[in-house]
């Protein structure tokens, strides 16, 4: 798809929270670096107009445009905190602010203080209400923080440099079959020590051989994670503009 035809039929909009009352998510106790602005996520149906039905939300993770706007003690990368597609209008019809909410003070009544930010509550409120939740492919959520990964969503990276040649076909993924690895479509680089700036100057090499029949381990997709991040960091941003 050309770079016109995504500019046709994509809108970006940079929303800053703290142009909104906070008080409503401000006295939760949460131990998430992510801190308030993660919980004002939630706030979104309320926030967006109603002729705004459908949003698709991502951290912005390593965006060199946010961090200066990031509430300590979030690192100077960013902070992951999720990818999330809303649909907007049937949130406001289940009355969403008010599931949230619930969920929220079911969690501190329990716990005391949110674990893992707005996600914690989110987690009690699936179990309660399963239909608000639509589970997406594993391979749209590839995180490469636990070595588990390989076994609940094994995959193989087919990503090339120019001069290799076309990925070859593989055959339709069963989920927890390494005979069957899918192909990742999103991959979190929230493995240790933190974000790939951490580790100090990009690495020279780290090409490993790809076996096309067999799931790639943990080290391999990192690899292949930090290779293509590496890559692409050194290109001005107005590159895509």
């Amino acid at each position: 798809m050309e770079g016109t035809t995504l500019r046709r039929i994509l809108r970006v909009v940079l929303w800053q929270t703290n142009h909104y009352p906070q008080p409503r998510v401000s006295w939760i106790r949460n131990q998430h670096g992510s801190g308030v602005g993660a919980l004002s996520k939630m706030l979104v149906p309320d926030i967006l107009p109603t002729s705004v039905t459908k949003i698709f939300g991502m951290a912005w993770e390593t965006d060199p445009v946010g961090p200066e706007n990031a509430e300590i003690p979030i690192p100077k990368n960013g902070v992951n905190s999720g990818v999330v597609l809303m649909h907007l209008s049937r949130m406001r019809r289940a009355k969403w602010s008010q599931l949230f909410e619930w969920a929220v003070r079911e969690f501190l009544f329990h716990y005391g203080l949110l674990s893992v930010g707005e996600q914690s509550a989110l987690k009690i409120l699936i179990q309660k209400r399963p239909e608000l939740y639509y589970r997406i492919p594993c391979e749209w959520n590839l995180q490469l923080w636990s070595e588990a990964t390989q076994i609940s969503c094994p995959v193989i990276w087919t990503d090339r440099l120019p001069e290799e040649a076309i990925c070859p076909e593989y055959e339709s993924p069963k989920h927890g079959n390494l005979d069957h690895p899918g192909i990742p479509n999103l991959v979190h680089s929230n493995f240790s020590p933190g974000k790939p700036e951490s580790g100090g100057n990009a690495p020279s090499f780290f090409r490993t051989s790809l076996n096309a029949s067999k799931a790639q381990t943990m080290g391999e997709l990192r690899s292949g994670f930090l290779e293509v991040y590496w890559s692409f960091k050194p290109i001005p941003q107005t590159c895509f503009d």
